[in-house]
């Protein structure tokens, strides 16, 4: 286990006293990639008071996009050295961390995600007097067996479980069983400066693959099958006569991009559909969509709808998990019933037809972002509950 990067050192007051030493914690996520957990903890690592919190961000790999944002702000990473929950060495590897984070005098973990969740938990059973916090940013059916099963094994074991969305509290709790008291609900945060709305709302910009658009419409995800992209494809497909300047753009990879593509294919959308790679920045292709649909099946706390609000995207998204959290229909976005494929085409229909109301709630969902689901409160929130573990 090695760290990489050091960070700056803490000055004490002006008249000569040193302030309290800063806790040592570690922030565990298993790769600094693009994702919405990788992002949500690297935020925080950068956000947290570093006169009260000393942060250590801990990677199975060490590398990805958000390296780069961690080096620049002196928060140190330190490499698990695990590559296979089947290897015949992780038992001593195990051992080896928690020694490593006993002797750095590391007085808490919080895992992001479930794959250091379940190596956390063996890493610090028994008596290593290290407190462990677990995330579920997501339903638990979506995560694959056996994880699934051993990522029940390893909240068993942490002291608490921190959610982003209440709709995902109640079903552990209803299906599950798990105390509310061990269940902590933290929303995910976003910087209203990563996401600035265009300078003219009325006028968005639009990259080379837009230009002839009259209006756009977009989505920005992991192509995967949850996500029902092909609900969203069907309800441009119906509008595309009566609006012919109409166009959608789908931004994002995954495992579903053959369906996808098949679909386009089928529904003539070669021209109206334009799908673009996952990118480590998505904030160009949210300035140029005036509507943003997120028509999943299943959602947590949705990352991209957060983003698209800040970047004063009109949304419109499907009923289910935590959408209803972040958006109150008819004032800062819209929801429809999951899979509807007429409910979506008669939102987006009342949107496209008064242009008016659509910058009015696209407003109004900028404002609630950076109201309710600010960077400052989700680290408030964050450093109350860790200050409750001793």
């Amino acid at each position: 286990m090695m760290t990489d990067s050091v960070p700056a050192g803490n000055r004490g007051d002006s008249r000569g006293t040193s302030p309290p030493e800063p806790r040592k914690i570690l922030i565990a996520v298993r790769e600094l990639s693009i994702g919405g957990s990788e992002k949500q903890a690297c935020l925080v690592a950068r956000l947290l008071d570093p006169r009260i919190f000393q942060v250590t961000v801990g990677c199975f790999i060490p590398r990805g996009l958000r390296r780069a944002e961690l080096d620049a702000a002196g928060i140190p990473v330190m490499e698990i050295p695990v590559r296979s929950f089947g290897a015949p060495g992780l038992p001593r590897t195990a051992f080896e961390v928690r020694r490593n984070l006993q002797r750095e005098g590391i007085s808490l973990v919080h895992s992001f995600d479930y794959p250091t969740a379940i190596f956390f938990a063996m890493a610090l059973a028994g008596r290593s007097g290290i407190p462990l916090l677990t995330s579920l940013r997501s339903y638990r059916h979506l995560i694959p067996q056996p994880y699934r099963f051993m990522l029940r094994q390893a909240e068993r074991f942490s002291d608490g479980i921190v959610l982003n969305s209440a709709e995902v509290r109640a079903d552990l709790v209803r299906n599950e069983g798990i105390p509310e008291n061990r269940l902590h609900l933290v929303y995910n945060a976003v910087d209203p400066a990563e996401f600035p709305p265009p300078p003219d709302p009325s006028a968005r910009p639009r990259p080379p693959e837009l230009t002839d658009a009259s209006l756009v419409v977009g989505c920005v995800c992991g192509i995967r099958a949850e996500k029902d992209l092909p609900t969203l494809m069907r309800a441009v497909h119906s509008l595309h006569p009566e609006f012919p300047g109409l166009r959608l753009v789908l931004v994002g990879s995954g495992a579903a991009e053959p369906q996808i593509e098949s679909l386009r294919t089928e529904l003539g959308m070669e021209r109206t559909c334009v799908r673009i790679p996952q990118t480590a920045n998505a904030q160009p292709w949210l300035a140029a969509m005036d509507i943003f649909v997120l028509p999943s099946l299943t959602e947590a706390l949705s990352n991209a709808v957060l983003e698209a609000m800040c970047t004063e995207c009109a949304v419109v998204a499907s009923r289910v998990g935590g959408n209803p959290e972040i958006i109150e229909s008819g004032e800062n976005g819209l929801l429809f019933p999951a899979g509807d494929v007429g409910a979506l085409s008669a939102a987006l229909r009342s949107l496209i037809v008064d242009p008016e109301r659509r910058r009015a709630m696209a407003a109004a969902g900028r404002e609630s972002v950076i109201r309710r689901f600010s960077p400052a409160a989700a680290t408030a929130n964050l450093a109350r509950l860790y200050k409750g573990f001793p």
